[in-house]
């Protein structure tokens, strides 16, 4: 617990907003889906899915954004790598897309999720093999523990990843040629 806090308290003094983000698509991510305040037609069910069963580590505000990304990123295909099926549900919600848990060796992805305790460097080094320049990784939990905030730096500095955002909670990884490679640290 003590670990967390302090990491939050770090994350808190480095952390910023849309006002300091320079990069064009990062912006519109933030602004238009990350800090969307829109009432979407989904939310009724994802609070009908929490009050039936609260999930570990996931908050409401945190389920809405993982609901809205695939829509503002235009996902067509999916794959989620999880412990527990929440997030597959939660994403599907008013999403028209393909969801799967099994790695396709025919497919790239437009989303990849994978949680924080399946990621070994074996499995993220697969599963960049099936990005494509739009694709988003997203990783939950990466402030869980050192081993995961050292896994999170590794991904950072990965030759294929161009641009990463850390929400405490979420971490996304984005490959885009196009785009200069930057960090984030933004609250949501």
């Amino acid at each position: 617990m003590f670990f967390r806090l302090q990491h939050y308290f770090r994350f808190i003094l480095r952390s910023t907003n849309q006002h300091g983000v320079h990069s064009p698509f990062i912006y519109q991510l933030v602004t238009r889906c990350f800090y969307d305040k829109t009432t979407h037609a989904s939310y009724g069910a994802i609070a009908s899915l929490f009050r039936k069963r609260k999930p570990a580590k996931l908050t409401i505000k945190t389920a809405r954004l993982l609901n809205r990304l695939p829509r503002f990123l235009r996902c067509k295909t999916v794959l989620i790598i999880e412990d527990s099926p929440i997030i597959s549900t939660i994403v599907t919600i008013e999403n028209t897309l393909t969801v799967t848990s099994e790695i396709n060796s025919d497919v790239h992805y437009d989303m990849i999720c994978v949680h924080r305790q399946s990621a070994t460097p074996q499995l993220l080094d697969q599963l960049i093999s099936k990005t494509h320049n739009d694709t988003v990784l997203l990783i939950t939990n990466i402030h869980q523990s050192s081993q995961s905030i050292d896994q999170w730096q590794q991904l950072k500095t990965h030759a294929k990843t161009r641009v990463t955002i850390e929400t405490f909670n979420l971490g996304f990884v984005f490959f885009r040629k196009e785009q200069a490679k930057e960090d984030f640290i933004i609250r949501k």
